[in-house]
């Protein structure tokens, strides 16, 4: 996928029968990761592929968060309640 981001809202809406879950990560234009919103990952266009495919739950997750790692989950989950 980090080779090619903008194509996987496509691949969510071609296996939209399969995909129950998504586990969202995002990724620095360096390759290291980040918080959610704050990276390279088009993430309107990631979960409205997601709720078109009749996704039920979502997971954050950052492989490599600063400590302490309350921060990074509070960012992420402030970012994406602002897509609304």
């Amino acid at each position: 996928m980090a080779q090619r981001p903008d194509a996987v809202p496509a691949m969510i809406r071609k296996m939209a029968a399969r995909v129950r879950l998504l586990h969202l990560k995002d990724y620095r234009a360096d390759g290291g990761m980040d918080n959610v919103g704050a990276g390279t990952l088009d993430f309107p266009a990631l979960l409205a592929a997601g709720v078109e495919a009749g996704v039920e739950h979502r997971f954050v997750e950052h492989d490599f968060p600063p400590e302490p790692y309350w921060p990074s989950v509070e960012a992420s989950l402030r970012y994406l309640r602002g897509l609304g």
